[in-house]
């Protein structure tokens, strides 16, 4: 077994009696390391030369003696373990060696218990070392606690266990009007609790409210609680401004004739209101946290809103119309961004259109009905004047020819004037009832009335029509032939007014569900925006193409020429309809 090195300075003058502590020490498991000293002088040059791990003395030697050697030690200020071991010691001599701090003492005549007694001191020795670190560093740590609490902006009191201050710091005097001083020794008066909220009044009437956290600590070593102090008045009003603003923009949204909503990247709701929440069976304490799927319950992927607010998150704004448990809504739903300008969620709002719809579609069914009366009327006015006008002028014409010359005149000149004033009434009546109806479109049908229109067209305007047609030798309906034989009559005429042109390019073609009108020139142009509010012509044409439930497209730049595009359904078209589990809806995206 290993021996325990130790370093031992021997007060003595006997050098057999310095031996016999050696041995003994290293019978009881030491490697003594030694030196044997027998005067102060040399003690001191000991001392100062090397590192002792303990100090044996004799108590009595000529000159000097076990007293001086435990003063020369302490007055050194080692901490170094000093025991007496002597010949012969009184009681009274062992109790004054202990008075001045020797550490043990025995007789030389029994040292059994010296390895053990030095193993003692050792280890005290090295458990007053520990300590002194342990002091050293708890006095570092509390500076630097009381430096950083003392600098701290939030306030901060040291409260004893019977509730006086024993400590605050100048932020904590802050709060209370007062110096870090005069709070010293006080009692604190407010209950401690951790996360709790006090009220402050400060001696000049201004209230301050303070956030309380409580740790329990010791304080100069006795049990105390630190209390840090935030001052959170200037939160609280933000708080309360917030909430205040919060509680008007959702009474404002409440108020508005429409829905908003809010809903996360993962498309659930964060937000629900406005006033037509009536018409929805959930309340919107309900629907916040659902998914934008487990709120409508519709399977298919391509359903209206879903596609609008998977293009949101991609960054698009989308607009849309939507059946939803029998009212109509126009939405619009767009990305919404973080202060860094990354997407964090959707924002919506839908506005119910089922009142403006079912005005619109009485608006349209009315001017349908109109356009459709105008039409019968000038169906009938073209065969009155045709049928009856016509062939009373007819008639007239023939007795004028039968009449006899000798009793118009000596040359018959007058009867001439008559019979050519009469042939020009009947050309114009004529053009009248063609202009009004031609009779064709009912007889003959859509083609033949345009490759006419055309001829004639040409031949009053010197404007070459370049016409292609698809699909027209199908069965149309009446209301559309009317309708395309319009736009194409109403734009050839603008096109002779105003476009300054010798050709126009018709095209007219059934197909895929709808008829689609287009004529277009390489005119002078105009602005749209400036002649559609005034123009009577293109108000007309668009009216009877929405009649139809039809569009009608007016492109046009003043010097690039003039493109009028109609389109008319030839069948009732319905959107598509996708069945809910709930509800049998449709919907339609714009």
């Amino acid at each position: 077994m290993d021996k325990k090195p130790i370093r031992v300075l021997i007060v003595e003058d006997s050098e057999d009696d310095a031996l016999l502590l050696v041995r003994q020490l290293r019978n009881s498991g030491f490697d003594p390391t030694f030196e044997r000293v027998d005067t102060a002088e040399a003690m001191n040059a000991a001392l100062d030369g090397r590192t002792w791990d303990i100090v044996l003395s004799d108590f009595v030697i000529p000159g000097f003696g076990g007293l001086e050697a435990i003063k020369l030690l302490r007055q050194k200020g080692f901490d170094i373990p000093i025991m007496i071991v002597s010949g012969k010691i009184g009681e009274e001599t062992a109790v004054e060696c202990m008075k001045a701090s020797a550490n043990d003492y025995m007789m030389k005549e029994n040292l059994r218990r010296l390895g053990t007694a030095v193993e003692r001191e050792l280890q005290e020795t090295e458990n007053r070392r520990i300590r002194r670190i342990v002091e050293d560093r708890l006095k570092t740590t509390d500076a630097n606690f009381r430096r950083v609490i003392t600098g701290s902006a939030d306030g901060a009191i040291v409260v004893t266990k019977d509730g006086f201050i024993g400590f605050a710091n100048p932020a904590a005097g802050a709060l209370f009007g007062r110096t870090a001083q005069e709070m010293v020794g006080n009692q604190f008066g407010f209950p401690l609790g951790d996360g709790i909220e006090i009220e402050l009044l400060r001696d000049k009437g201004e209230n301050v409210t303070v956030e309380m956290r409580v740790v329990q600590t010791d304080w100069e070593g006795i049990p105390a609680y630190l209390a840090t102090l935030r001052d959170i008045s200037q939160r609280k009003q933000s708080l309360t401004a917030l909430q205040q603003s919060e509680t008007r923009l959702r009474l404002l949204l409440e108020q508005l004739p429409c829905l908003s909503w809010t809903l996360d990247t993962g498309l659930r709701f964060t937000s629900f209101a406005g006033s037509r929440l009536t018409a929805f069976k959930n309340a919107p304490d309900q629907i916040l946290g659902q998914n934008l799927a487990e709120y409508f319950n519709v399977d298919d992927p391509d359903f209206t809103p879903y596609v609008a607010h998977r293009r949101a998150l991609q960054g698009t704004p989308s607009t849309y119309e939507l059946t939803w448990v029998g009212r109509t809504f126009y939405g619009r739903v767009e990305p919404l961004r973080d202060t860094d300008d990354r997407i964090s969620g959707i924002v919506g709002v839908a506005f119910d259109i089922t009142e403006r719809k079912e005005a619109e579609e009485q608006l349209r069914s009315l001017s349908h009905r109109l356009v459709e009366a105008q039409e019968n009327e000038r169906r009938r006015i073209a065969r009155e004047l045709h049928d009856e006008v016509g062939q009373s002028l007819t008639a007239l014409k023939l007795c004028l020819d039968k009449a006899s010359p000798a009793r118009s005149g000596a040359d018959g000149s007058e009867l001439e004037e008559a019979r050519t004033t009469l042939g020009a009434l009947m050309a114009q009546v004529r053009s009248m009832s063609l202009e009004l109806r031609p009779t064709m479109l009912d007889d003959l049908g859509l083609l033949p009335t345009l490759l006419w229109h055309f001829k004639r067209y040409t031949a009053q305007t010197n404007v070459r029509v370049h016409f292609k047609h698809r699909g027209l030798k199908r069965h149309l309906p009446q209301e559309t032939i009317t309708t395309a034989y319009r736009v194409v009559q109403e734009a050839l005429t603008n096109v002779a007014r105003h476009a300054q042109v010798t050709e126009v390019m018709v095209c007219v073609s059934a197909e895929y569900g709808a008829l689609v009108v287009e004529i277009a020139d390489q005119g002078i142009g105009f602005d749209v925006d400036k002649v559609a509010s005034t123009s009577m012509g293109l108000g007309g044409m668009r009216e009877r193409a929405l009649s139809l439930k039809g569009k009608l497209l007016v492109q046009s730049t003043p010097g690039e020429g003039t493109c009028v595009i109609a389109e008319l359904p030839l069948a009732k078209r319905g959107r598509k309809r996708i069945r809910s589990k709930e509800n049998d809806n449709s919907s339609s995206g714009g």
